[in-house]
Formats: structure tokens, sequence, C-alpha cells
């Protein structure tokens, strides 16, 4: 998840810091701790959620068929209470004096308001689960889920998914990606005989497909597109629409506006839905930010030439110490790992 791009609004709807503030453990706090340690600019906005979340927060409350009975018996009881000490209202009264309601109709309508504003908020706060289902992976894992168009996607370690609960009847299908995900689109034809289009949003551009696979990364503050299929558009806001072929790789960022289009060995990019790392001359740079984002590592680095390395090599994506060991004999370095810290220096 990249949260540097997070705004107060966002952080406060996020999950998983809404964990972190209410029901923080080990996990968490050690995440959030070293996020804001790597980001002392967003100290402010995640205060301001931390306060939000912590004041505003509520839980749906879902009452017991024993508990319901005990409050229902109570309004009964001081009904009956009310009614036998009722006040005698003589037919003659002066106009001036206020009509009392029967004590039944007060309590019909103060649980009728009860009723209809738990309901309310109940569907205020959950109306996006009502209508969106969404799709969140750990650290370290990757989870495979079938659309209801039967579209494919492998969803990589510390993403989200956000999608409609039904494209029954729809003439168009959209998805939203945080992270990493590799999509296998299935052809829709509609009603009317007309393809049904598929859109992946993301914070920086849409890609919209007919029937196609191809891989989408959000992380680092650009989207990154590699096509191993079919034929793809970007829609980029204020710019012209790109088209890719396969083998393409398309980077943009909406912050600097950069664009870069080039071709690549798709396998290199999509390894990870097969539980594989390939590094291709990758930079150590880049080895680092992957271990970073799939695995939630951090890397040290005690000279900074070593970030330009560049490595070739593939390995099974849960044996990290198999990599680093390698690493270390390729450039004769020191590798140390304590915990989620890693440590790279010359002899």
């Amino acid at each position: 998840m990249n949260y540097s791009k997070f705004s107060v609004e966002d952080f406060v709807n996020d999950e998983y810091f809404r964990q972190w503030v209410l029901k923080p453990n080990d996990k968490t706090r050690k995440f959030w701790t070293e996020w804001l340690g790597r980001n002392p600019s967003k100290k402010k906005e995640v205060e301001r959620a931390r306060k939000i979340v912590s004041q505003f927060e509520f839980h749906t409350f879902h009452p017991t068929r024993e508990e319901l009975g005990e409050v229902w018996q109570k309004i009964k009881m001081t009904r009956n209470s009310e009614q036998s000490s009722a006040r005698v209202i003589p037919i003659k009264q002066d106009k001036k004096t206020p009509r009392i309601k029967p004590a039944g109709t007060f309590y019909k309508v103060a649980v009728s308001l009860l009723i209809l504003t738990v309901a309310v908020m109940a569907l205020y706060r959950n109306s996006e689960s009502v209508f969106y289902e969404k799709f969140t992976t750990e650290y370290g894992h990757m989870e495979t889920i079938v659309l209801p168009d039967e579209t494919k996607v492998t969803l990589n370690a510390n993403s989200v998914l956000k999608t409609g609960r039904s494209w029954l009847g729809m003439n168009s299908r959209e998805v939203w990606l945080t992270g990493e995900a590799y999509f296998d689109v299935s052809k829709q034809i509609s009603a009317e005989g007309d393809n049904v289009n598929f859109t992946v949003h993301t914070s920086d551009l849409q890609v919209k497909v007919l029937g196609t696979q191809f891989a989408i990364n959000t992380r680092r503050e650009k989207t990154r597109v590699v096509l191993t299929e079919g034929k793809v558009k970007l829609d980029l806001a204020g710019e012209e629409e790109v088209y890719m072929n396969p083998g393409d790789m398309v980077e943009f960022s909406s912050i600097d506006e950069s664009l870069k289009i080039q071709k690549v060995d798709p396998n290199a990019y999509v390894s990870w839905k097969e539980n594989r790392l390939i590094f291709d001359g990758s930079t150590l740079r880049e080895i680092a930010d992957v271990l970073e984002d799939h695995h939630g590592l951090k890397i040290i680095y005690e000279d900074d030439s070593l970030l330009k390395k560049r490595f070739r090599g593939a390995f099974e994506a849960n044996k990290i110490d198999l990599l680093l060991e390698a690493i270390a004999e390729s450039f004769d370095i020191e590798v140390i790992r304590e915990g989620n810290e890693i440590i790279m220096k010359n002899k």
C-alpha cells in the first residue's frame, strides 16, 4: 500500500490504519512506527487521522435474542407503570391545557425512531460494503480472485482490489487497484451485441481493455503496466491516449507527469504470481523496493554506491535468505538480517 500519497481522509477510511488505532498489535505497531520513521512529513496528517478515528469510530451492535427480550420487558413494565398511575383528564378541559398522548404511543414512536436512526447509521457506515467488495492481501501472501464476469485476478502481497458486487446487465466493468495485480480478463458481450469494457482505475490512470492479460503495479508513487497478451488503452488525465501491445511496459506518475514506454520481457514482471522472483539486471535499489513492498522488509545500505549495482537471478519468493546470500556472494559484500531489517555494507 502506497501510504505516502494518502490524505487525512484516506487514512481514516483505511482498514489497516483503523486497526492500528483501535486494536493495535505487534505487527501494526511495528509497521506504522517504521513507516512514520521513513515518512516524517506525514506525521501531522497521521495524528489528525488518529484523532478522528479514535473519536468517531463506532461498531455495529448486534443484540442477542435474550438482550432484545430484556429491553422489551423493560419497555412493557414502564408502560404498565405509567398506565396504572395515569392522570384522569376531564372531558371538559380548558382549551389551553395541552393534550397528553398515551404512553404507548410515545414508546412506539421512540422505538421506531431509534430503529430508524440505527438503520440509517448502519447503512451510511456500511454503504461501501453494500455496493462494493474489497479484497486485501498481507505481506508475503497472494490471492487469486474470480470476478463476477469470470475474469481472474491474482492479487500480489500488500495490495487492495475493490470491485462492484454485481455486474449483471451493466455495460461496463470497473475495478480499483492499490498495489500490484495480474489480470486475465474475460471477453464479455452486452445484450446489444457490443463489447463490454473492463477498466482498472489507479491513482494515476485508467487501463481499459476488452479481453487480455496484463500486470499493474501502483507502488512507489507511480503506475506501471506490463502487457503480456492482447491490447489495452491507457487514459491519462490531460494526456493523449496510449495504446499498448504485448511486451510493452508503460510507467506513469501524475506527480511529475513523466511517461516512459519500453519493450521488456514480461516474464520478469509477472513471475511473482508463480511465487518466483526474477531479476534481469535489476539494481539493488529495485530489489530492495520489491522486498519492502512484498514482504515488509526494511533494507539499509551503509554505502549508497551499492544501490546502483545490478543483479541477475531467479528465486522462490518465500526463500529470501537464499536471495540475500546470492547478493552477498555476487558483490562480495556483507548482508546482515535482524528480523525484518536487512543491512548491506562493504566488507
